[in-house]
Formats: C-alpha cells, structure tokens, sequence
C-alpha cells in the first residue's frame, strides 16, 4: 500500500461549560481579539465591515476569506452561535500548521471545540495551545486536564491489487452484472466499502447526533487500474493509516 497522504481531519473536544467557564463569565469580544491575532485569522467574527459595504445596524454582515472558503457571519446576535474563524496558522519550533477552520461552542452547553487542519496530528498540537491560550487570556478553567477528545481523518491510499481480484465471490458479482449490461464494454467494479454502528445499538443521543463510519471508496477521477482509495474514519489520522495498511496486508497478500 502507498500512502498518498492525508487530505483533512478534525479534532473535537466536548465541553460542559459549568466545568470550565471563567468565574467572571464569557468575553467573546476576548476570545475573538486573542484567538485572531495569535493564530493569524484572515477571517474572524465580529470584524467590523460596515466601512466596507458589507450589512448595517441590525443586518448580518459577511466577511468573505476568499473563493471558495466558508463565510463567516456576524449579526448582532451572532455571539450566541459557535465563535467561528477561518485560515489561520499555527508555528511551533520550525513546523508551521495550516487551520482550516477553528469553531469555539464556549458560550452555552452543550459547548464543544473543534479544530480542522490536514492532520489529527497537527490538529492536537492546535488544540494543546489553543486551551492554554484560552486559560490565560479568556479565564476559562481546566481545559487542559479534559482528555477527552474526538477525530475525524481523511486520507487516500493506493492498494498495489484490486480488492475484487482477492475475493472470487466479488470478482463473481461483478462478472454477473458486466454480463446483464447491454454495452459489450460495460466494466462494473467494486467502489467503495462502508462500515458502521449499528444505530439501534447505542443511546439515543449518540444516534442522533450522528455516528462517523469508516469508509474506503475509489478516487473519483482516476482510473479503477490505479486503486486509488478516498478513506474517512472516526480516528487519529496515523492510525487510520496504521489500519489501511492492516487492510492492505489481506488485500495484497
């Protein structure tokens, strides 16, 4: 299996904000001007854009990052959603990380962070800064002894055999439904794979909010010959490739 490399990953961590919340209550206006300036935000809420043209007194007003980027809004009552920032940069020693996308959810339970950058690596080391940045500057109370903490990676691979070629029974499927198609060059072939929880199995909140499942399917635009695989999976991007490669081992075996 090659490695092509790691494509976006978030890393979240759940908050109860009775456990952490400063003595003296919340200032989004801090948080806003501290986690801005230090991890160089382009976008950031409560910008004041009306010199610009953008809104009016009591109109949400939009900051655009760029072509293709997220907007981020701002209304007079905008601090009671997740305090949101866009394309930042986070240097440590010679190692700087690009963040995609920082959501603060500080201001009313249930309260969450959640940090996308291209790795759950890189998204830690994010994170362990970021909690101690809003323990000095913002008050807030212990954050960095919450170890709890949840990932998202996405990643593409490249098997060295079809996954089909090592399962005849596939490879039979595929041979009856190319022989029921009209076209002579039909070519069906496996796609993708998906493994989940069962939903009736675990609590109810659980469910609701959705469980990430573990997913391999072919990159779209490249030919079946390259077995080239989209994955996205419910863990640390390291590992998810550690469990690719466990994969891969029965594949090219």
């Amino acid at each position: 299996m090659k490695r092509i490399g790691s494509f976006g990953a978030t890393v979240a961590m759940p908050l109860s904000l009775e456990d952490v919340r400063p003595p003296q209550g919340v200032s989004a206006q801090v948080i806003t001007t501290s986690i801005g300036s230090r991890y160089s935000f382009s976008a950031t809420p409560g910008r004041n854009l009306q010199s610009l043209g953008f809104g009016g007194p009591g109109l949400p007003m939009t900051f655009f990052a760029g072509p293709g980027v997220p907007t981020v809004g701002m209304s007079a009552t905008a601090f009671q959603a997740p305090i949101a920032f866009r394309n930042g940069t986070f240097v440590t020693g010679s190692e700087t990380i690009a963040i995609a996308q920082l959501d603060l959810n500080v201001l009313s339970d249930p309260g969450a962070i959640v940090v996308q950058t291209l790795s759950t690596e890189g998204g830690d080391l994010v994170m362990d800064d970021l909690l101690k940045t809003l323990e000095q500057d913002a008050g807030f109370r212990s954050l960095q002894l919450r170890p709890r903490r949840q990932y998202i990676s996405n990643v593409v691979i490249a098997f060295e055999k079809d996954i089909a070629s090592k399962f005849k029974e596939l490879s039979a499927m595929q041979r009856i439904i190319n022989g029921a198609m009209d076209s002579a060059t039909a070519n069906y072939g496996f796609e993708r794979i998906t493994f989940s929880r069962d939903l009736t199995e675990i609590p109810v909140s659980q469910a609701v909010q959705g469980v990430q499942p573990f997913l391999l399917e072919r990159r779209a635009n490249h030919p079946y010959s390259e077995n080239r695989f989209f994955s996205t999976a419910p863990m640390a991007t390291e590992k998810h490739f550690e469990v690719l490669e466990q994969i891969a081992g029965i594949i090219e075996a």
